[in-house]
């Protein structure tokens, strides 16, 4: 079984599932935040902007740090996910293209309209993109400050 990580589940509870595979290495990223895991929304979208919201405040200090203590603080993060996925031999698929889009999108939107595979996307959405209205969930200024630590997180796995 190979799947994603719900928030409100996490890494320890799929691993007690039994999932074989776990897609997306920034599903991996959601196991620092501190999520309460017990909380409940009643409005669409709400659980995204808790989430975001928590992982802004928890990775925000991250940005101010000199690169080398930054570097190590990461590590000595990832190193006990890493370690468990290893143990239970759990692979994960990156799909970094996915991030590579992302990125596109926030850093180089011009560049992202000219993707081949816009022809597929709903016109709705391609507009609602061009109007500044569709940049990763709502929460664009936040995502482009967590960015780097992101690509630094990928780096270390």
């Amino acid at each position: 079984m190979a799947g994603h990580i719900p928030f409100q589940v996490g890494l320890e509870g799929v691993l007690a599932e039994g999932m074989d595979e776990i897609a997306h290495f920034e599903e991996l990223l959601w196991e620092f935040v501190g999520l309460d895991r017990d909380r409940y929304f009643p409005t669409k979208g709400a659980w995204m902007a808790y989430v975001i919201r928590t992982a802004f405040s928890s990775f925000g200090p991250y940005l101010d740090l000199d690169p080398q203590d930054k570097d190590r603080e990461i590590d000595d993060m990832i190193t006990p996910i890493v370690s468990k996925l290893i143990n239970r031999d759990v692979p994960f698929c990156t799909t970094l293209v996915v991030d590579d889009i992302i990125v596109q999108k926030l850093f180089e939107p011009d560049l992202f309209l000219k993707n081949p595979e816009i022809r597929y996307m709903p016109q709705g959405y391609i507009e609602s993109f061009q109007a500044g209205r569709k940049n990763t969930n709502g929460s664009s200024k936040m995502v482009r400050r967590l960015r780097p630590l992101n690509t630094r997180w990928i780096k270390s796995c």
